[in-house]
């Protein structure tokens, strides 16, 4: 019987580009049959793959006859609870260069200054009628995404829904965050935005 030949991972390779083929090598993905075996979101969470990266991918595992793994589904109990999503906590913006982004929102921009890190690691910006603004300066330059945004969301049970989602397969970035009145879980979502699940602390 003749069996449809799997390409060999430098063909698919091939179209991807130098930070998509390290995120995947990183993770042992070498051949297509292992990247089958991974769902959507789980590679789009990888740092350097980009929405770009994912057509090419299918196409190339659409080639050898096979998929990416099928999304996990919610039982209906978990489907019909109450959402979990009070307000939107913070909007943060990545940034580079923390000396010069504090004087591009409080100098220009007119804003004051709320909790900051001495570092620069930190800053919010509480705006008059409500939300809040927040810059991020990684700690490791060499991973920091400059332009980049997520939307921190304010939950009711951080524990609880972390559990879920991690029933359901949703892609984890990094440890739990612990702040000084907080705790943050990062995720990225099914089209590959990152998202924070934001709960301030019980005495907050």
């Amino acid at each position: 019987m003749n069996r449809r030949a799997v390409p060999k991972a430098r063909t698919f390779f091939a179209d991807l580009s130098a930070p998509a083929r390290r995120a995947l090598e990183q993770e042992g993905i070498d051949t297509l049959t292992k990247l089958a075996k991974r769902r959507e979101h789980e590679i789009l969470a990888l740092h350097g793959v980009g929405a770009s990266t994912m057509p090419k991918l299918r196409r190339s595992l659409a080639a050898a006859g096979l998929a990416f793994r099928a999304p996990a589904k919610l039982t209906k109990t978990t489907t019909r609870t109450s959402p979990m999503l009070r307000k939107i906590a913070f909007t943060m913006f990545s940034v580079t260069d923390a000396k010069r982004a504090r004087r591009f929102y409080e100098e220009l921009l007119g804003l004051k200054r709320g909790l900051a890190s001495p570092d620069g690691t930190w800053t919010e910006y509480d705006l008059p009628d409500g939300g809040c603004l927040a810059l991020f300066r990684h700690p490791n330059l060499a991973s920091a995404q400059p332009g980049g945004a997520s939307v921190a969301f304010e939950v009711a049970d951080l524990d609880a829904l972390s559990r879920r989602l991690k029933a359901a397969g949703v892609a984890f970035q990094g440890d739990l965050v612990r702040g000084p009145r907080c705790r943050m879980w990062n995720i990225v979502d099914s089209e590959g935005n990152r998202i924070i699940l934001h709960q301030l602390n019980d005495a907050s």
